[in-house]
C-alpha cells in the first residue's frame, strides 16, 4: 500500500531570530520510504507559524511536481513553542528595522 506523508523534519533558530523549517515529503510503500522531497521555508520574527504552515500546505498541495500531502501536525506545538521562545520583542523590532532599512536602500 502506498502512502504520502509530510512531516516537520528540521527546525534552526539563526542568530537573528529565523526560524528555519525543513519539511520532508515521502512516500512511504507498506511503511517503507521509498521517496523523499524537501520543501523549505521560513517563520521571520514575529511570524505566525500557522498562518506559515498554511502556506506550505497550500503551495506542497498544489505543485504538480510535488503533489503532496498536507503537513502533519505533529510538531506544530513544539515550533510554536520555539517561536514563542526566539521571538522576542528586542528580535521583532530589530527584524523589523533590518527590513525597513533594506526598503529604504532599494528604493533609493
Amino acid at each position: 500500500m502506498l502512502e504520502e506523508k509530510t512531516v516537520l523534519d528540521t527546525i534552526e533558530v539563526s542568530d537573528g531570530g529565523m526560524i528555519r523549517l525543513r519539511f520532508a515529503i515521502m512516500v512511504l510503500k507498506d511503511g517503507v520510504e521509498i521517496s523523499k522531497k524537501w520543501h523549505r521555508t521560513v517563520v521571520p520574527p514575529g511570524g505566525d507559524v500557522e498562518a506559515q504552515i498554511a502556506a506550505v500546505n497550500a503551495d506542497i498541495t498544489s505543485r504538480p511536481d510535488l503533489m503532496a500531502s498536507p503537513v502533519d501536525t505533529g510538531r506544530t506545538d513544539e515550533l510554536k513553542a520555539i517561536a514563542k521562545l526566539v521571538h522576542t520583542p528586542a528580535k521583532i523590532k530589530a527584524f523589523k528595522e533590518r527590513e525597513e532599512a533594506e526598503m529604504k536602500a532599494l528604493t533609493r
